[in-house]
């Protein structure tokens, strides 16, 4: 049980706050198209997108509209579970 309590707090099943981090850089301008995500140029020459997903179905919308960019994906990181206020 303990194990599975650990896992759920590792991947929740609800929305929570996500950092992506693509190689190359997208203009900021895509924001929107991203969902509303944050877009950050990084020095090295990456792009982290940031903010909240929803769920699941929200984070693979996501990753296949990276996937059609043709962006390498990086990493995906949940910053922290729960609504933004």
């Amino acid at each position: 049980m303990a194990e599975q309590n650990n896992l759920y707090k590792q991947h929740p099943p609800h929305g929570g706050n996500y950092e992506i981090r693509v190689r190359g850089h997208v203009d900021p301008c895509w924001s929107e198209w991203f969902e509303g995500m944050a877009l950050r140029l990084t020095d090295e020459g990456d792009t982290l997108l940031s903010g909240y997903i929803q769920d699941q179905a929200g984070l693979q919308s996501i990753l296949n509209k990276i996937y059609r960019l043709n962006l390498p994906l990086l990493s995906v990181n949940i910053t922290e579970s729960g609504n933004c206020s």
